[in-house]
């Protein structure tokens, strides 16, 4: 039996599955995957990331950064300078990471 696509249920078992992506791709996700497997050459038990699992951490570091950046935004523009710099990242991030 086909359904609205017009292939049957076992061709549709057969076509690779449709990779999931952010709604913003702002880091590349050899980026994403190089985080998390700095971290997998120290296990002993996981071997594997999913593609989920790079979307989640992509995700979080894109909300995360534009709440940093904001906040290091608000710093510079308090006083009234035009350019962000170290030590507006630095106060933003003591203020986020709290």
């Amino acid at each position: 039996m086909e359904n609205n696509t017009g292939t049957t249920p076992e061709e549709e078992q057969r076509k690779p599955a449709r990779r999931v992506q952010p709604s913003i791709k702002v880091f590349p996700s050899s980026a994403i995957r190089k985080i998390f497997e700095l971290e997998v050459k120290e296990s002993r038990s996981v071997e594997r990331i999913s593609a989920d699992a790079l979307l989640v951490l992509h995700d979080l570091l894109l909300r995360d950064g534009r709440r940093l950046a904001r906040r290091a935004i608000e710093y510079a523009e308090r006083d009234r300078r035009k350019t962000i710099s170290s030590d507006d990242v630095k106060k933003a991030i003591a203020d986020l990471m709290i």
